[in-house]
């Protein structure tokens, strides 16, 4: 280690200051690391890689099936995690002729959002009642949301019914994107009635559109 001092001249009274002193360290490199610390800190990133991979196949497998048939309808859905758990969300579950399918967003990313992810999960699936419209399920957690802030975040959700015998759907857009309905003849129309997004506004009501 090498110091270096910076004297200037006064030149009021003719005498040198010692204006600072400066005592850079020589760069050294880093001790290495024992060969068991590598293969301990390698060991510890296989398993951490496990865990999250795990975390995903247990996200999958609470979404319900990729692919679904209903009558003559059919229904898919794929979501590509940026880093193994993902804050977006789709679930399909089915009951006799009816099929509810959500998707949605929860604010924020990675490990934290695929945790709030398992509880919506366990949410829809303590909603899904003959007597749950989408309208209730969207306010029911909005509500348990509400509850638990300021530690749960916000989430944005299109909550849909869809009766396959009839071609009905029951929906309702808790502040998320307007999902579009193409029509055959070429029509669009976005499914945008609903309410705010969810844990936002305590006692927000919402509203239920419906489409063939």
């Amino acid at each position: 280690m090498n110091a270096y001092r910076v004297v200037s001249r006064d030149s009021k009274y003719g005498t040198n200051t010692v204006q600072s002193l400066i005592t850079p360290m020589t760069v050294s490199s880093s001790l290495p690391l024992q060969q068991d610390d590598v293969h301990s800190l390698l060991r510890e990133r296989i398993d951490l890689h496990a865990q999250l991979s795990d975390a995903m196949q247990i996200q999958r497998k609470l979404s319900g099936p990729r692919v679904l048939r209903c009558g003559d309808l059919q229904f898919a859905r794929e979501v590509f995690a940026a880093r193994f758990l993902s804050g977006d969300f789709t679930t399909f579950s089915q009951d006799g002729s009816k099929v509810l399918a959500v998707l949605g967003d929860i604010a924020g990313k990675g490990v934290a959002a695929g945790m709030w992810f398992t509880h919506l999960a366990g949410l829809l699936q303590s909603y899904r009642r003959p007597d749950f419209n989408p309208t209730r399920i969207a306010s029911e957690i909005n509500r348990h949301l509400c509850y638990l802030r300021p530690v749960a975040p916000f989430v944005t959700a299109f909550v849909a019914q869809i009766d396959c015998d009839l071609g009905a759907i029951t929906y309702c857009n808790a502040g998320h994107f307007p999902p579009i309905l193409l029509r055959q003849n070429g029509q669009a129309d976005l499914l945008g009635t609903g309410g705010p997004l969810l844990g936002a506004l305590e006692g927000a009501e919402f509203q239920s559109g419906q489409v063939s």
